[in-house]
């Protein structure tokens, strides 16, 4: 993973540093991510997952289910002029309960707050979108998604929840 300042950079040549005012991502400073691109404009970042999958196969006559639960994490840079901003998330992916009822969980935390979202069940795509807004005092914005698939969830069938992908955006 490119961890300078220059994504999407053709060459290596270094982004010029923002103007003075400018709210823009600086950069991914670290992330367990599969890739991740952003618009040349540096507002949108979007993050790709080929691995974030949950999985709980059919339980044996008498097995107790366990929670499972996930977690990824990445950080972006924020210039002076991006801290204390809005920020959009989109969290996209897809889930199935195996027949219950019973729902599932993603939380996306933005920084310190946590913003939670219940899948009801049984199965379906996830579509969430979340606003929250970037540290003030902080340099960076640290960003972690978290999966769980409670015990309450225990069926005869497969039970597994994904994450694909997640996009933030920088607002005015």
């Amino acid at each position: 993973m490119d961890e300078s300042n220059n994504a999407g950079r053709e060459g290596g040549e270094a982004d010029p540093p923002p103007a003075a005012g400018e709210v823009r991502f600086d950069g991914l400073i670290m992330a367990n991510v599969s890739t991740f691109t952003m618009s040349p404009d540096r507002r949108i970042v979007s993050v790709l997952f080929d691995d974030f999958v949950l999985t709980r196969l059919p339980l044996a006559a008498g097995e107790e289910p366990e929670t499972l639960d996930h977690r990824r994490r990445m950080v972006l840079a924020l210039p002076a002029a991006a801290r204390g901003k809005k920020v959009a998330a989109q969290v996209r992916g897809y889930w199935n309960a195996g027949g219950s009822d019973a729902a599932a969980a993603v939380t996306l935390h933005l920084g310190a707050s946590a913003h939670p979202a219940a899948l009801p069940g049984p199965e379906g795509d996830i579509y969430l979108d979340i606003e929250g807004a970037t540290p003030a005092g902080e340099e960076a914005l640290v960003v972690d998604v978290e999966a769980l698939i409670p015990p309450a969830i225990a069926t005869d069938g497969e039970v597994y929840l994904g994450i694909d992908s997640i996009d933030l955006s920088l607002l005015d």
